[in-house]
């Protein structure tokens, strides 16, 4: 019995004579369901989350047995970069309040919750970090070139995960007033600039799309 086989949550037919491993049905998909641009972005085999990137290694898996695969696609991936570049815009509002909070909760020696609160926001700014590698990877135009004011968004990337490669070392070795004064004086305005910055890289972004 042939795979039950999903796109978008929806299922779809297809011919699959001669295809049997994952690589063909992947293809066979590609070529007669996907629209031109179209991404691929998740694709699961029973349930099992398959690494789109490792996909010919995965291809020799067998059709034998595989009772349901299904494939998420983003239809334009431009423009939902750009959609997360917005909603980043917001997080990194409330972010800048927060890493003062941060650096006066060390400063006054609360440790414990200040470290607590510091991996949050650690995560939130490496999330950050991995959304600008992903708009750049989709766009067309070299965002890391365009300039903003004193430098260009490549720099400024470059200093934002210079900030943090040192938070993250201030936090292996407990110099708290080291993690205070970076948090203060580095990284809040530096996530000010980005504030600035996000909005000209969406425009960007939407322009490539055109």
């Amino acid at each position: 019995m042939k795979p039950e086989i999903r796109v978008n949550d929806q299922t779809v037919e297809l011919d699959l004579s001669g295809v049997n491993d994952l690589v063909g049905i992947v293809e066979t998909l590609r070529d007669n369901q996907l629209a031109a641009g179209e991404l691929m972005v998740e694709l699961t085999v029973d349930g099992q989350t398959v690494d789109i990137s490792s996909l010919r290694t995965e291809g020799n898996r067998s059709l034998d047995g595989v009772k349901a695969i299904s494939l998420t696609t983003m239809k334009k991936p431009l423009e939902m970069a750009a959609r997360l570049l917005r909603e980043m815009g917001g997080y990194l509002g409330s972010l800048s309040n927060g890493v003062g909070k941060i650096a006066d909760g060390f400063r006054m020696g609360n440790e414990d919750d200040g470290n607590l609160m510091l991996v949050d926001a650690l995560d939130g700014i490496h999330a950050f970090v991995e959304l600008i590698d992903t708009v750049k990877t989709l766009s067309k135009t070299d965002l890391a070139g365009i300039s903003i004011g004193s430098g260009t968004v490549a720099e400024k990337e470059e200093k934002l995960t210079s900030v943090l490669r040192q938070l993250q070392e201030g936090q292996v070795t407990k110099d708290w007033v080291m993690v205070a004064d970076l948090l203060e004086y580095e990284m809040a305005p530096l996530i000010d600039e980005w504030r600035e910055i996000l909005p000209l890289v969406e425009k960007e972004l939407l322009k490539s799309d055109n």
